[in-house]
């Protein structure tokens, strides 16, 4: 078997299938993720990343910007759709720490030093939000 090719081995389990398909310099530089339904359901997956990046789980939505879709996705693109993410999380008791992740992305000096001031007074004080309602 030519070690470049990346096949499916019918009959064998998952591991065994990897463990054959990996070039024996490097394997940790190899990730195989199967996605069934093939092209057009890349592309689907590929739309849904980039209109709906909170939709999917931290680790999935690392695996899709960082292996899946490395080739499509410039860097500055997926830290672009980690922000998206990022703001359409619901807070629930952690607001002030999600502004304060927002404004260091987006590089806003000012709202930084007035969220880590505001966040210091309240552990200094030790308070807690306990419901918070809009």
């Amino acid at each position: 078997m030519n070690k470049n090719n990346f096949s499916v081995i019918e009959g064998n389990s998952k591991k065994e299938q990897i463990d054959q398909n990996l070039p024996n310099e490097n394997p940790q530089l190899c990730m195989l993720k199967v996605i069934d339904g093939g092209k057009e359901k890349l592309d689907e997956l590929f739309f849904k990343l980039i209109s709906r990046p909170a939709a999917f789980g931290q680790e999935e939505f690392e695996y899709l910007c960082d292996v899946t879709f490395k080739d499509r996705l410039e860097r500055g693109e997926a830290y672009d759709l980690g922000i998206e993410r990022l703001k359409a999380k619901e807070s629930h008791g952690w607001g002030l720490e999600k502004n304060l992740l927002l404004s260091i992305f987006c590089g806003d000096d000012a709202e930084h030093a007035r969220l880590t001031k505001i966040i210091k007074r309240r552990n200094e004080l030790g308070l807690t939000l306990v419901v918070s309602e809009f």
